[in-house]
């Protein structure tokens, strides 16, 4: 888990959208985008195919194994939905924090897979 990473989200003035991952010890760079639901990119602040891109391509980046392909839908709708359409900030400990709540919530069998890098 990367608790010490801050992923900062900006729209520019075209309206196109960003992310930048800030590692505490390393230089930054943009998400990739994990292509599944939205060919044109992330968005946020709704629940739609961008921010399930982008819930993915955080989760993924933020943990290792299967979890990102297990939650991502969950994690669109309680905290990718909710983002500020402009800009905000989300750490590596609020999504671990997250993932703590949601795992023990998360049926065994669904563990297991997520354990093994299978999707559900």
């Amino acid at each position: 888990m990367s608790q010490g990473k801050v992923y900062c989200g900006r729209r520019g003035p075209s309206g196109r959208c960003s992310v930048l991952v800030l590692p505490s010890n390393a230089k930054g760079y943009n998400l990739p985008h994990i292509v599944r639901h939205s060919p044109d990119g992330f968005e946020w602040g709704y629940g739609g195919s961008g921010p399930a891109d982008l819930a993915l391509s955080l989760l993924t980046d933020a943990t290792s194994g299967g979890v990102a392909e297990v939650r991502y839908q969950q994690f669109k709708a309680d905290i990718v939905a909710n983002l500020d359409r402009n800009h905000w900030e989300l750490t590596g400990g609020e999504i671990s924090q997250w993932l703590t709540l949601h795992r023990s919530m998360t049926p065994p069998r669904e563990q297991a897979k997520a354990a093994e890098g299978g999707a559900t």
